[in-house]
């Protein structure tokens, strides 16, 4: 089956948030195989990502300062025929 939804984080400086996320994403009733996560480093200074992640994540740096960057790097990558963004 195609990844159905891409679900798109950018991410500043607050990595140590990101671990939750992950928690709450992994307990989604849909299958792991119908979406994506990606996480967009927004030029942290303090690059700290979780040690690991979920197959069906991954992790992607936009050198463009700002959210809407960030957004928008990950949305060029993403294969979900639906974004969600957080």
């Amino acid at each position: 089956m195609a990844i159905r939804f891409s679900v798109i984080v950018p991410v500043y400086e607050q990595w140590h948030l990101v671990p939750a996320l992950l928690a709450c994403l992994e307990r989604q009733t849909l299958p792991k195989s119908r979406f994506e996560i990606i996480l967009a480093d927004n030029g942290s200074t303090h690059f700290a990502p979780p040690a690991s992640l979920p197959a069906n994540a991954r992790i992607i740096v936009c050198e463009v300062p700002g959210s809407y960057a960030a957004r928008n790097a990950a949305a060029a990558i993403a294969t979900g025929d639906w974004f969600a963004f957080t």
